[in-house]
């Protein structure tokens, strides 16, 4: 690197939230609430500073969308994205 280029720090914008230490993604839960919750609390043992983003579909073919909903709302850290099937 160039002794002209310095390392900034990564901060966080004044209306944005912090940066995560780790981010983690998940696909298409489809209403399998027992295995999300599994995959979370076992499996990735996600810290304070964590964020989990669930991709693509919550609910449909699993036995507990309400379940995943109910996860889905009460999380604080917590984001999806959404996208149309073609």
């Amino acid at each position: 690197m160039p002794d002209s280029v310095q390392s900034v720090p990564l901060r966080a914008g004044r209306f944005s939230r912090p940066i995560a230490r780790n981010r983690y993604a998940i696909g298409d839960v489809h209403g399998c609430c027992r295995t999300l919750l599994t995959m979370v609390e076992e499996l990735l043992r996600l810290g304070p500073d964590d964020t989990l983003f669930l991709l693509g579909d919550l609910i449909d073919r699993g036995p507990d969308s309400k379940g995943v909903l109910v996860i889905f709302y009460t999380s604080l850290k917590l984001n999806t994205t959404s996208a149309a099937h073609g």
